[in-house]
Parts: structure tokens; C-alpha cells; sequence
């Protein structure tokens, strides 16, 4: 009834099932009903909508489009790489906007106590560089300066950009695809680590398996993501779920890749062969975000 195309299937019933958790909707016997609006709105007095701006400026530019896109009169990838979405784009991974802000913190919070003269760092989709400069910042302030830190990301643009925004002279920048690591790069790093990046992996336990040949005997990869408690929907998927990463095909069904569980995330590491694992939920309100943190020895 929508028109959507196929592949936006999976777009298309994340938007149902998301809009049921938030209350608007009732789903019984497959078919979705409306709830009583008036009822269902959550109360949002205690938000800092200031420090979201930015998520809220991203998600009115695609809801402005979303009909659009599903129908396959406008190209996803278009829609944020035009000069209005790298804007906005740029502005949502950014430390200004305290929905992704904390994700780096958390990221650069353990890492702090891990760091130590001569390590060598790996980044993975390194995006805007946001993770990398709260990293190096931390570097700063531990007054490390022996080090060296590889930003990688599959867009020259982007590592150019990052390069730019950073004097650190012992940042460098490599072109690079998460999904096969160990046969783009030769060195072993004492740290591994990516922000919101490795869930769109093509095949997770493969990749994952791939970073640890990437590793010293005694690396750690440490990935800070955005991650769902059980059944949950998060809203930046409304989002990034239109892009065609998160797609794919089996049995000529279109399927979505998204955020992963804790239980998904240690069954992951445990796969690819990683020991010591941990991953760590945020202790206030709905689960929402995870650090997760495996050791190759």
C-alpha cells in the first residue's frame, strides 16, 4: 500500500514494529491498529533536546524523505551525501551531539586506563572523526606522545577531512574495508577499536576473526555501539537502515542488518575466537548502549 520497493521491506516493517514499541501502534493478528494518540505520547519533559538537536535535525531531514526513498524515487545515497546531508551527517557524528557524544567517552574512558608509551592503534570506519579526536585528546592528556594511531575509513574524503581537523603527528590515515583487515595491513596493533562501525559488517564472525590476525599477542579489540536490549527497536535505525549496507539478500528476501544484542555481541567473539570477553550495558534507563571488549590471548 505504500509502494515501497523490496528491498525497503525491511525499512518498511522496522518503522511498524518501532512505532508499536513507542506505543502509536497495537499489533494483533498480523495487522497493525492506532492507538489513541493522545494516550500513547511519551512524556518528554526531562529530555535536553538542545543536546540532541542535531539526532532530531537528521531524523525530521529523512522523515521529510522517507516516502521518497522507500518508493525508489530518491537514492539514499544521494540523500546524504548531497551538500544538505553531509551536513547534517557531519553534525550527528559529532561530539556536540550527546546522543553519539557518549559513545566516544565511553570508548576513550576505558581505553585511558589501557594505554601506555609505544602502542599502536587501529580505528576502524573512522567516519568524521569524532572517535579519533576524543582518542587523541586522551593521549594528550596522559601526556603519551610515544604512540602512533591508523584512522582507516573506506572514503578518501572523509580520512582527508579527519587528517585536516587533526595535527597530531602521529595520526595517520589509510583507505581501508573492516571486512578483511589482515590482508590490507601487515602490522599488529596493541588496540583495535571502532564506534558504531563493525555491526554492519557483511559477516561479523569473519571480520571479527580477521581483526584478530590483526592483532599482537596481547591486543584487545575494543568496540563502543550502539546495541538493543532484547526485541527492541533504536530510533537512529530509522535512519541508517535506508542505506544499502544494512541490506541483504537470502532466499530473495531482503533482510536488515542492525544493532545486536549483548547475548549477539559475546556469541560473535566467542565465534571468531576471542578470549577475556566482556561486554558492558549503560546502567541507566533502557538499554541502549555497550562497550564490548575481547582479547586474542
Amino acid at each position: 500500500m505504500l509502494g515501497a520497493l523490496p528491498e525497503f521491506f525491511p525499512s518498511v516493517r522496522w518503522a511498524f514494529e518501532f512505532l508499536s514499541q513507542e506505543g502509536y501502534l497495537k499489533k494483533a493478528e498480523d495487522k497493525y491498529h492506532v492507538v489513541n494518540q493522545s494516550k500513547s505520547i511519551k512524556d518528554n519533559k526531562n529530555v535536553d533536546f538542545k543536546g540532541i538537536r542535531n539526532s532530531i535535525n537528521m531524523i525530521d531531514y529523512v522523515l521529510e524523505n522517507w516516502l521518497d526513498v522507500i518508493r525508489g524515487k530518491v537514492n539514499p545515497v544521494y540523500l546524504f551525501f548531497n551538500v544538505k546531508g553531509q551536513t547534517l551527517w557531519e553534525e550527528y557524528f559529532n561530539n556536540s551531539n550527546q546522543l553519539y557524544e557518549i559513545h566516544n567517552r565511553w570508548l576513550s574512558a576505558y581505553l585511558s586506563d589501557l594505554i601506555s608509551e609505544k602502542d599502536n592503534v587501529l580505528e576502524l570506519g573512522s567516519g568524521y572523526g569524532s572517535t579519533t579526536k576524543t582518542i587523541l585528546q586522551t593521549y594528550e592528556e596522559k601526556k603519551i606522545q610515544n604512540f602512533s594511531y591508523l584512522a582507516t575509513d573506506i572514503s578518501q574524503i572523509l580520512l582527508k577531512k579527519l587528517k585536516n581537523a587533526n595535527e597530531s603527528n602521529q595520526l595517520s590515515t589509510k583507505i581501508l574495508n573492516f571486512d578483511n583487515v589482515n590482508v590490507q595491513v601487515l602490522e599488529k596493533y596493541d588496540f583495535i577499536i571502532a564506534t558504531n562501525a563493525l555491526h554492519c559488517a557483511v559477516n561479523l564472525i569473519e571480520t571479527l576473526k580477521s581483526l584478530k590476525e590483526s592483532l599482537k599477542e596481547t591486543g584487545k579489540i575494543i568496540l563502543s555501539e550502539s546495541i538493543r536490549d532484547t526485541n527492541s527497536y533504536l530510533h537512529q535505525e530509522f535512519i541508517f537502515n535506508l542505506l544499502p549496507g544494512y541490506k541483504y539478500k537470502e532466499e530473495e528476501i531482503f533482510l536488515m542488518r542492525g544493532f545486536l544484542t549483548k547475548t549477539e555481541w559475546e556469541h560473535s567473539l566467542f565465534m571468531a575466537g576471542y578470549n577475556n570477553i566482556k561486554v558492558y550495558e549503560n546502567n541507566n534507563g533502557p538499554i541502549i548502549a555497550g562497550l564490548i571488549v575481547g582479547e586474542k590471548m
